[in-house]
């Protein structure tokens, strides 16, 4: 079955694009918590499928780590030079959260598939 996804009007865009537009700011300086896949899915796993932290970031790192089946977000080269000699605790710290929040949550309340 095929899906439609629209997104809806967004009031108070401006103040979702202020932040974007300091998120972008931030990165040209340092390397950002953000990873749009593994940010992605937490915002899926804590905000739209309602599930604890804990599982949450099982997911996270699931999809940060990979499988035998799918390739895992990590092993991007460009995020192997920013972030290889750090833990996993280090990398999904509240900078992750805030980040992923910050751009994920606004598209995902605003759209509606049918």
């Amino acid at each position: 079955m095929d899906k439609t996804s629209v997104f809806e009007s967004v009031p108070k865009s401006r103040e979702y694009l202020v932040k974007l537009h300091n998120l972008y700011w931030e990165g040209l300086s340092k390397p950002l918590y953000f990873f749009p896949d593994s940010s992605m899915e937490y915002v899926k796993q804590a905000h739209i499928n309602g599930k604890d932290k804990i599982y949450s970031m099982q997911a996270v790192r699931n999809k940060w780590l990979g499988s035998k089946f799918s390739r895992g977000e990590s092993k991007d080269p460009y995020y192997d030079i920013c972030f290889k000699n750090n833990k996993l605790n280090e990398i999904f710290n509240d900078s992750f959260i805030k980040n992923s929040e910050s751009v994920f949550l606004p598209l995902l309340n605003h759209l509606s598939e049918s």
